[in-house]
């Protein structure tokens, strides 16, 4: 009767993403699975190499929050800057999760074609495409009058990401970090006074 796993794949993920992210993609499996009370080898038995092992712990969540608000569709009893700000905020948090992964796999030595994969089948990828339709539905109710729904989305979620980006920077080089304390909503409330449907400005 085989032994049972006394460390789940999660726990080992969450270790060694942990791990990355305090001291980068080199840090070592030996300190890993002295952390999680097992050896090097059983982690590599385990995920097979220490580069399907960084993806598994440093690649996008399957099932992001703002991924499931924008395939449930606009509520026509709900306000749009409301619904708007929830899928800004929703999507800024994924992205401040998952930068310094994604530049610690790019930095990991992990072969570019392999990297290049990884991320074109993240949700990332089709997130500007989710959201033009959404936008497209909330027209369709007359929720928002949107001229271009993909023109929109692109500067939506560019609004989202550049301050991440910045904060992120800003660390690197150990400048001061902006504040995005309420920034979604005040991003979500200019948005939806420009494409409030018949000229009505939400207060």
């Amino acid at each position: 009767m085989p032994r049972p796993r006394l460390v789940s794949d999660e726990e080992i993920t969450a270790a060694v993403r942990k791990g990355v992210l305090e001291q980068g993609p080199q840090v070592s499996l030996d300190l890993i699975a002295e952390r999680l009370g097992v050896t090097a080898p059983a982690l590599f038995k385990r995920f097979g190499s220490r580069n399907a092992l960084l993806i598994q712990a440093l690649k996008f969540p399957e099932h992001p929050d703002f991924v499931g608000l924008l395939k449930a569709g606009p509520d026509v009893a709900q306000p749009f800057d409301t619904q708007l700000h929830a899928i800004i905020d929703a999507h800024m948090r994924f992205v401040d999760e998952c930068w310094p992964c994604m530049a610690a796999l790019r930095e990991s030595g992990i072969p570019k074609e392999q990297l290049k994969d990884l991320f074109g089948k993240g949700p990332l990828r089709e997130a500007t495409k989710l959201l033009t339709a959404w936008l497209d539905q909330a027209k369709k109710l007359g929720l928002a009058d949107v001229p271009n729904s993909e023109h929109l989305a692109m500067a939506v979620f560019g609004a989202g990401q550049m301050p991440i980006m910045i904060r992120h920077m800003s660390k690197l080089v150990g400048g001061p970090s902006p504040s995005l304390d309420g920034y979604s909503k005040t991003i979500s409330k200019l948005i939806s006074r420009g494409v409030a449907p018949n000229k009505k400005r939400p207060q």
